[in-house]
């Protein structure tokens, strides 16, 4: 029985190996949510409430996608809103004019909309930490007596938004997010390995192998 536990992944600069698949489609509903974001994205100058909406749209979205690097894309929107914070106090001393400009605060919103949108497109794979029990998963329905310990780490792979799967550390069991019930759930062996084969050639809905436990791409 495997106990998995909350994700926290770590990106390239620290070890997460990140590919960019052969092929890539945009198949998922959180996909085409980000990238009507993009485009519906306002031109300079708004207002400081207007960007603020805008923050908080990103981390809606990042709360109801896959929790795949959650720390380092929640980092992302406490840098994003720390900014407009620091922005928004009145005092004209030489450190408030060192502060970021609005226009450059916008700039910043609109990267991390894009970097949002750049990780539906390739794998990620890192180590996940223990931190907060998911509740034991049951490899094939038995439940049986190798519980790993709390520190162990576990692999986690993302593909794109399609999966996000979890791999024991002896590599025999397997389990993936199904974001459907936020929760995570058995995954046979055989299919895991099939879906990384698979997603290599092309993250597609087509490359999802046939009776895969987990929803794809949709938390509807």
């Amino acid at each position: 029985m495997i106990r998995i536990i909350a994700v926290t992944l770590v990106f390239a600069v620290a070890g997460c190996a990140t590919q960019q698949p052969a092929e890539y489609e945009a198949a998922t509903e959180a996909d085409q949510r980000i990238a009507a974001m993009i485009v519906s994205f306002p031109q300079a100058p708004v207002s400081n409430e207007a960007v603020v909406q805008l923050i908080f749209d990103l981390e809606e979205f990042v709360m109801t996608d896959l929790p795949f690097a959650i720390s380092e894309r929640a980092g992302v929107i406490r840098t994003l809103q720390d900014a407009v914070s620091e922005s928004m106090q009145g005092d004209t001393s030489a450190a408030a004019r060192s502060r970021p400009s609005a226009d450059h605060i916008l700039s910043m919103v609109r990267d991390a909309y894009l970097d949002e949108q750049a990780l539906g497109s390739v794998i990620g794979s890192g180590q996940a930490i223990n931190e907060q029990a998911f509740g034991p998963i049951i490899d094939n329905g038995q439940a049986n007596d190798d519980v790993y310990a709390e520190s162990s780490l576990l692999r986690v792979t993302h593909y794109g938004r399609l999966a996000l799967v979890a791999e024991s550390p002896d590599g025999k069991q397997f389990a993936c997010f199904d974001l459907a019930d936020s929760r995570w759930i058995p995954a046979p062996a055989e299919q895991a390995v099939e879906l990384a084969r698979n997603m290599r050639a092309g993250l597609s809905r087509d490359n999802v192998p046939s009776g895969w436990p987990c929803a794809v791409g949709s938390n509807q």
